[in-house]
C-alpha cells in the first residue's frame, strides 16, 4: 500500500506492508505514467520491505505526477508501480 501524508506544508509519501525484490540502482520516483519520461526522483530505494517513507519535495504536483514508480537506472527497468489515487 503507499498512501501520501501532508502535514502542514510538507508531504511524505508512505510505503505500508511494502515489499519488492532487491535490484541494482533502484530509485523511487513521482511519474505522471510507467513510461517514466517525466517523473521526480524521491531518491534511492531506502529498504525492499517494511514501512518506509520518501519526502515530496515542495511544488511537486500529485495530480500530474500520480504514479509511483520504483525503477532501475542501471538497466532502465520499471519494477513496479502504484497509481495514487
Amino acid at each position: 500500500r503507499v498512501a501520501v501524508y501532508s502535514v502542514n506544508s510538507e508531504k511524505t509519501l508512505r510505503f505500508e506492508d511494502f515489499y519488492t525484490e532487491n535490484g541494482p540502482d533502484l530509485f523511487i520516483y513521482l511519474a505522471t505514467d510507467t513510461n517514466v519520461e517525466d517523473y521526480v526522483s524521491l531518491g534511492e530505494i531506502k529498504a525492499t520491505k517494511g514501512n518506509v517513507n520518501y519526502d515530496i519535495p515542495e511544488g511537486v504536483d500529485l495530480e500530474k505526477y500520480d504514479t509511483v514508480v520504483i525503477y532501475c537506472r542501471t538497466f532502465s527497468t520499471l519494477f513496479s508501480y502504484a497509481e495514487l489515487k
